[in-house]
């Protein structure tokens, strides 16, 4: 298995962990929107290497028992021209913001539980930012990032834990959320029909990434958890096995899979993962196997996304330790 190495790394500024982030291009620029272990939200800029702090307002009173605003899940899209960035914590329901004021545009009710996880996408070219419960029995909330407090966004209820990873994508043409739990609940939502259309076979494993992938022709959904890399048949439900791990693969981090993303790398479908143990992995989905490595963190990577940087495809991951991570994919080479 080849080793792999970043080609550009960054460190917060605060020295904090960076718990989460999202991507956005905005005026011709890529940039991280990270969310670190205080709470604090700060991008980064790849190609000049500059940070900056994003002070954002409190979206509730002082009196409804919240003092400070608590980010550990964070998402990103551009709406109108500006960026928008929602997030939320365990204890904290989801709120959305505009970055460069740090104005609340919309936040949830009271009532809404903590967020898991969160995931900044486009839906039916629409741009909406996806908030998944860390309750038990979890909701997902897709909240449109141009609107206003008005409307309460819609809102799905399936499986019985917290949400371990949610993605917006198209399947057969239609426009979808991946919804994947910690209990190994993966379902895909119609969020025009306000319907669920599919609900996988639960795997042994807690999930904590999915995504889409076309493997071999096939539109395929994808989960990751523990020490494997699933892929899905949209039209069944039914999960492939997982290839055979060889001996170098034996001592994948046994505390396992903590964040998943898809691409492509040469028309070869990818995903990367990264574990509770700092470690990377990307692994080739036609073959589901694991085809490069690196311990790349010192402590957890509970954030990756694969994008396209300079005309080359790569890999941003975030750790505890405080640094974002460029991983250059097209570089590896594999059989």
């Amino acid at each position: 298995m080849t080793t792999f190495h970043p080609f550009r790394e960054s460190r917060l500024p605060s020295r904090g962990g960076i718990d989460d982030f999202d991507l956005v291009h905005h005026d011709g620029r890529l940039l991280a929107v990270c969310a670190d272990a205080g709470g604090a939200v700060h991008t980064w800029d790849p190609a000049a290497d500059e940070w900056r702090h994003h002070p954002l307002d409190m979206p509730f009173r002082s009196g409804d028992g919240m003092d400070f605003t608590e980010i550990d899940a964070i998402a990103a899209v551009v709406a109108d021209g500006r960026i928008v960035v929602g997030g939320g914590a365990q204890h904290q329901p989801f709120a959305l913001w505009d970055l460069e004021t740090g104005a609340v545009r919309s936040h949830a009710r009271l009532g809404h539980a903590g967020v898991g996880r969160a995931r900044g996408g486009a839906l039916g070219g629409r741009p909406v930012l996806l908030a998944g419960d860390s309750s038990a029995p979890p909701r997902l909330r897709v909240w449109d990032a141009d609107g206003g407090d008005a409307a309460e966004p819609p809102e799905f209820l399936g499986g019985f834990d917290g949400t371990g990873d949610v993605a917006v994508a198209e399947l057969g043409g239609v426009p979808v959320v991946v919804w994947g739990q910690w209990d190994g609940t993966v379902s895909v939502w119609d969020v025009e029909k306000g319907e669920c259309v599919r609900n996988f076979a639960e795997p042994d494993i807690a999930v904590h990434g999915v995504g889409v992938a076309t493997v071999d022709g096939a539109e395929r959904v994808v989960a990751a958890g523990h020490d494997v890399v699933l892929l899905g048949d949209p039209a069944t439900g039914v999960w492939s096995s997982p290839a055979e791990e060889d001996e170098e693969a034996d001592d994948f981090d046994e505390t396992g899979i903590r964040c998943m993303d898809t691409g492509a790398v040469a028309g070869r479908p990818i995903a990367v993962t990264g574990t509770a143990g700092g470690r990377v992995r990307m692994w080739d989905l036609t073959e589901l196997r694991p085809v490069a490595e690196a311990d790349a963190h010192e402590r957890d990577v509970h954030a990756v996304r694969v994008t396209v940087l300079d005309g080359r495809t790569v890999a941003v991951t975030g750790g505890r330790d405080g640094f974002l991570r460029l991983w250059d994919l097209d570089s590896v080479a594999y059989r």
